[in-house]
């Protein structure tokens, strides 16, 4: 496997930041490769990036994500890949975002470059995309406050639930009813797509966790 790591600080408080990464479909506003970023349901995405040229399209699909605090995905489709991207608050006004990318050698190089290049060099440029384009905005373009979480080969979305409360004007008494049968979240028809073999996807998970707990380490020093 292959692992390209890349960090940089943004001065905007760590929400908006948070909240600008969820927003993939804006990517292609500040990053020069991506064309165009279609966000499919609350989990799945497709990308079309130009490489020297030539366009191409891949799917990916986010497994794990935790508000203010990491993103991860994985590739449905080549280029394989594994990414993590993750949020820490530095001050009220200074957030650290820090990338990792790991994926298996090959043709996935020139791919994966669309998004993020090949080299440290070209993640930190994209980040820097971002930190120019976050900085620029009194708030970001939008917001995904879900969480994803494992579970088993797949994942399960829950959005936060946000306060409601009838307005003041409002008189009516409503019984109580009965609750009907919860109704899974998303498309009726999810998209289907080629998964990674399962050996790989072991071992790219695993690294993955085993880089969480390395930027944790980190953090406490």
């Amino acid at each position: 496997m292959t692992t390209i790591e890349a960090t940089i600080k943004v001065d905007v408080p760590l929400t908006q930041a948070y909240n600008q990464w969820t927003q993939l479909e804006d990517f292609s506003t500040f990053m020069h490769n991506v064309e165009d970023v279609n966000q499919l349901d609350e989990t799945h995405n497709e990308w079309v990036v130009s490489v020297a040229g030539v366009e191409r399209r891949y799917r990916t699909e986010v497994i794990q994500q935790q508000p203010d605090e990491r993103i991860v995905w994985k590739s449905l489709d080549e280029p394989v890949h594994m990414g993590i991207a993750e949020f820490d608050e530095l001050s009220p006004e200074l957030t650290q975002v820090r990338v990792a990318l790991d994926w298996e050698p090959g043709g996935v190089v020139e791919s994966l470059g669309a998004m993020f290049g090949r080299d440290r060099a070209a993640v930190q440029s994209a980040l820097e995309e971002f930190k120019e384009f976050i900085e620029g905005r009194h708030d970001a373009t939008g917001m995904w406050r879900g969480t994803v979480n494992p579970n088993g080969e797949g994942a399960m979305s829950t959005m936060e639930q946000q306060p409601t409360s009838p307005g003041p004007d409002s008189t009516e008494v409503h019984e109580e009813e009965t609750p009907e049968t919860p109704v899974n979240p998303g498309p009726s028809h999810e998209p289907k797509h080629r998964q990674f073999d399962p050996e790989t996807e072991e071992v790219l998970r695993a690294q993955q966790e085993r880089r969480i707990d390395e930027w944790r380490g980190n953090q406490r020093v």
